[in-house]
């Protein structure tokens, strides 16, 4: 429960990002500066969830501590296990907005069943198996899903778009009306 509990006081960041990202991209009717904006977002969310998830995973032994007290040590294991899934979150939350902007696809539910039916079945293997530690890698490997689906999707439907629409913008520097990437 601690774990979880400092993992969800952190998403607000990146909900704020990709709640910031859902109003820009709504806006702009530029279909490759979207692609752009998204690229460039999610790769510095993604830089700064991953310097924040290793100072956290240097600093929950004495952090989670001093925080909660001795007696939740313990807990230290699962919050550093759900590090990862953190970080996948985050770059969801901007994936998320882009989908939102562009009118919130069925992909977002297909994507979160998904990982809700990852979730579930390795939480019955893993969690019998190795405890709290395993509902937590459970969780990271969930949310990783969720977010590979995301971007699959962007990238199966910026090439789906590149074919059908010779009329696209291309980004300043690409070739690629999609700008690549995350589009």
């Amino acid at each position: 429960a601690v774990a979880v509990s400092i993992v969800e006081a952190l998403r607000i960041v990146p909900a704020a990002i990709g709640a910031w990202l859902l109003a820009r991209l709504s806006a702009d009717s530029n279909h490759g500066q979207r692609v752009q904006e998204t690229r460039s977002i999610a790769a510095a969310t993604a830089v700064m969830m991953v310097v924040a998830s290793l100072l956290l995973a240097v600093a929950a032994p004495w952090l989670i501590p001093l925080l909660y007290g001795d007696a939740y040590s313990a807990s230290v294991a699962p919050f550093v296990l759900l590090l990862p899934g953190f970080v996948f979150l985050s770059i969801r939350s901007v994936i998320w907005a882009r989908l939102g902007a562009e009118g919130m696809p069925r992909i977002v539910v297909t994507a979160t069943l998904a990982g809700l039916l990852l979730n579930v079945i390795l939480n019955v293997s893993l969690v019998p198996a190795i405890g709290i530690e395993g509902a937590s890698i459970s969780s990271s490997l969930s949310y990783g899903v969720i977010l590979l689906i995301g971007m699959l999707y962007l990238r199966k439907g910026a090439s789906r778009d590149a074919a059908t629409d010779d009329s696209q913008e291309t980004v300043p520097g690409s070739n690629d009306p999609t700008g690549g990437g995350l589009a």
